[in-house]
């Protein structure tokens, strides 16, 4: 009798001892509260086959564990793997996409660096593809403000000068391009048009245009030399041949005209001494 009652006390077959199979457990599990609800080892028996039934069929039981922080980088390769990192960099196929591609350019050893970054992070190609256009994107931001800066700094320099020269600012831009078309070497011409819209470089070649005035040249050695009368005479000849000083419609026409004559003029007045 009292070995029956012993093991209704453990398999919960009696009611009044459907509480009791908690004593069987050790001390530090009799009265855990989790426990409480279950009337029967049965009962618990059923509720664990529930949970694991569960836990298989809702995916749970593939769920990649981190390794610890010190764990070896075996370890923490695997683990990456797991979360689909490539095996190698070479896998990584990650490019901009046309929109970025039109406004920047990334060099071989950028993506290159990229994709070392991405690796040693344990990314995915996904995850390694946004870090990409997170890059150029910083970069196309860099590169518009830089843009926005000097033409802050253009309008800036073009207004003063349009303030101290009034109408004359479009004259001397027009004197400049004609000075660079003249003087720029073959493979710089096509660039003519965006230089000699430059106000500082409209600024320096006003203040050179000055030198077609003196009548000095610069020597070798950098120092202020005087022309012969020779030189001078040949220098007038030169001038009288180039379309500045046959076109009267050329912005350079009554500078050459008037340069010409001062060289004459200066040419008589030297051979007399």
């Amino acid at each position: 009798m009292s070995d029956n009652n012993s093991e209704d006390s453990v398999t919960g077959g009696n009611d009044g001892a459907s509480a009791s199979w908690r004593n069987s457990l050790p001390d530090d599990l009799k009265n855990e509260k989790t426990f409480e609800r279950f009337k029967t080892v049965d009962d618990l028996a059923r509720s664990y086959k529930s949970l694991q039934v569960e836990f298989y069929n809702s995916g749970k039981a593939d769920a990649v564990i981190p390794p610890k922080p010190d764990a070896p980088k075996d370890a923490w390769d695997k683990f990456y793997n797991k979360l689909g990192r490539p095996e190698s960099l070479d896998k990584y196929d990650i490019k901009l996409g046309d929109d970025l591609a039109k406004k920047v350019t990334l060099e071989d050893h950028e993506i290159a660096t990229i994709k070392q970054n991405a690796f040693d992070a344990g990314l995915t190609p996904k995850q390694a593809q946004k870090q990409l256009e997170m890059y150029a994107a910083g970069k196309v931001n860099a590169i518009e403000k830089v843009v926005l800066e000097d033409t802050s700094k253009f309008n800036q320099a073009e207004a003063a000068l349009k303030a101290r020269w009034g109408d004359k600012y479009e004259e001397q831009k027009n004197l400049t391009k004609t000075m660079l078309t003249r003087f720029l070497p073959a493979d710089l011409k096509e660039k003519v048009a965006d230089i000699s819209n430059n106000p500082v470089i409209v600024e320096v070649m006003h203040e050179m245009s000055k030198l077609f005035k003196e009548d000095t040249i610069l020597g070798d050695n950098g120092s202020v030399a005087s022309q012969t009368p020779e030189e001078m005479r040949a220098e007038s000849r030169r001038l009288m041949m180039t379309d500045e000083f046959k076109n009267p419609r050329h912005p350079l026409h009554d500078q050459t005209k008037a340069k010409v004559s001062e060289l004459q003029r200066k040419a008589v007045a030297a051979t007399k001494k």
